[in-house]
């Protein structure tokens, strides 16, 4: 029985490890290994040891080879899925931010391959505009009839052209709606909104750009008012606006004259000085002196900057020393 086993080991050896992988190979070695407990093992039974470790080591490598092959296709799988989530909404993020504010909106965008997704669907639902981009398209079922032909015409033109439209229409409930067509980067993008919302946008709009106009305007009037110079300078570092003041006091015909010719109230060394102080967005105070009508005057500089645009003025020192006495 003992050789019996001993020339059938290969295959049984084989079929074993082929089973049970390493931890039955080795097993089998040890079985064939024993052999009797008299006899010592025999050349053949070494021989299929051998190729048994062998044939374990290699059904193991292979097996853990397999499994992580498809771990790594999982993982690639899935950051691919991701990426790819990850540029839609950031594609629909970007085109949002540049096409409108947070006013209650429907907003499709094309595709480069065509295909229209509804990015956003914020209109009061009683308006009649539908929440879904093929319906949204399919214009005839909730737009007047005359509103829809023109629109889709719009829309062939937008998508085929990149030519921009605006279109007020009335839907079937009765609802006035602005509709509006335009490019923006690789992407055609549509938009229906309230005008009623819009116009009092446009309105606000309007308000703070009145009251911004005003408020500069007062402010010029009360420096201009002002008895000591006051002058603003542009992000480029010329002489924006003067008052009277400055005028007089660089012997100047007129702002637009002290505009024209650049005359400077300060000398060159602290024009540099001042420029390197507001360089750094800060407000800056000192005490300078300059010639003035033949005369050294001593004036407290004050100049605060503003996007790189900087404004200026230059109290007379000896008349606050003497308001203050």
């Amino acid at each position: 029985m003992p050789m019996k086993t001993a020339a059938q080991g290969p295959r049984a050896g084989l079929a074993v490890l082929g089973a049970t992988g390493l931890a039955g190979g080795l097993a089998v070695i040890a079985a064939l290994a024993g052999g009797s407990s008299t006899a010592a093992p025999s050349v053949n039974a070494a021989a299929v040891a051998l190729v048994a470790l062998t044939a374990a080591g290699a059904g193991a490598a292979g097996y853990w080879a397999r499994r992580l092959r498809r771990e790594r296709n999982g993982v690639q799988a899935r950051l691919a899925a991701a990426e790819a989530e990850l540029m839609v909404n950031r594609r629909r993020l970007e085109i949002a931010e540049a096409v409108s504010p947070s006013d209650p909106e429907t907003l499709l965008y094309w595709d480069q391959d065509g295909t229209a997704h509804l990015l956003r669907a914020t209109l009061d639902e009683r308006r009649g505009v539908p929440d879904a981009a093929a319906a949204v398209l399919g214009a005839s079922a909730w737009l007047e009839p005359t509103a829809a032909h023109h629109l889709r015409g719009q829309i062939d033109r937008l998508t085929a052209e990149g030519k921009p439209f605006t279109l007020a229409a009335v839907t079937l409930t009765g609802s006035s709606v602005e509709i509006s067509g335009q490019v923006r980067g690789p992407y055609a993008v549509l938009r229906i909104a309230d005008p009623t919302v819009q116009r009092k946008a446009l309105k606000e709009l309007e308000d703070r750009g009145a009251r911004v106009a005003r408020d500069a305007q007062l402010t010029r009037g009360l420096f201009e008012a002002l008895p000591v110079p006051v002058w603003f300078r542009s992000a480029d570092g010329r002489i924006d606006w003067v008052n009277s003041a400055f005028v007089r006091a660089v012997d100047g015909f007129s702002r637009e004259d002290v505009r024209t010719r650049q005359i400077e109230l300060l000398e060159s060394r602290q024009r540099s000085a001042l420029a390197a102080s507001l360089s750094t967005g800060r407000i800056h105070r000192e005490r300078v002196h300059v010639f003035v009508g033949g005369e050294r005057r001593s004036y407290d500089l004050v100049g605060v900057p503003l996007d790189g645009a900087s404004a200026m003025i230059a109290n007379d020192a000896a008349a606050l020393e003497t308001a203050q006495d």
